[in-house]
């Protein structure tokens, strides 16, 4: 039973990270469409990887992701 409620606190949290990552690109991008199209795309910032692959990996994927987000809204080079 403790095995598939960690399974379960798992998944909730890779959905959480998710949708934040995905409404602050929506915020960033000014459009859902954008955000969602940007989360599937390697990124040269994230070492040719995708927000996503990175998102669904751990919370530290996740951070880099909201950082990279962050110098995106703020016009830092990327």
């Amino acid at each position: 039973m403790a095995k598939n409620a960690n399974h379960w606190e798992q998944e909730a949290q890779r959905t959480l990270r998710v949708v934040e990552t995905m409404d602050y690109a929506t915020s960033v991008f000014g459009n859902r469409g954008l955000a969602a199209r940007w989360m599937h795309q390697p990124a040269r910032g994230l070492n040719r990887r995708t927000p996503i692959e990175l998102v669904l990996t751990d919370r530290d994927g996740c951070e880099a992701v909201l950082n990279y987000l962050g110098r995106i809204e703020y016009g830092v080079y990327c």
